[in-house]
């Protein structure tokens, strides 16, 4: 009788102990991926900026023709130089998404590995 209530007693014992292991896996993957999400999050918030110099750009372009075809040469050379300023920002700003992008994926596959165990 003592060795079954022995038994039973370490059966409890060890499915508090995996049940205690799956909500700490799972509170990991909620963690992750949370992460996640702000990085995703902050990706879709530097390709709004990079659109926005992107738009920036083509304006800047527009100018310089306006400016280079009423003759006023210096002015179309200050837009080009914007232009190409605000070029290079949209490709800084594209190449942060991606990186953020990249954490979020790496953070995603740790919340699903943090569930497969």
């Amino acid at each position: 009788m003592k060795r079954f209530i022995l038994m039973i007693t370490f059966v409890i014992i060890a499915s508090t102990a995996a049940s205690a292991q799956d909500d700490y896996a799972k509170r990991k993957a909620e963690g992750y991926i949370r992460e996640a999400e702000s990085y995703q999050s902050k990706a879709d918030s530097y390709r709004r900026e990079a659109q926005s110099y992107l738009n920036d750009a083509a304006r800047y372009l527009r100018e310089m023709e306006y400016y280079k075809d009423r003759n006023d040469l210096g002015r179309a050379q200050t837009q080009q130089k914007y232009a190409d300023q605000a070029f290079e920002n949209c490709r800084t700003k594209l190449r942060y998404a991606a990186e953020y992008e990249d954490k979020a994926a790496q953070y995603l596959r740790w919340a699903a590995d943090a569930l497969r165990k």
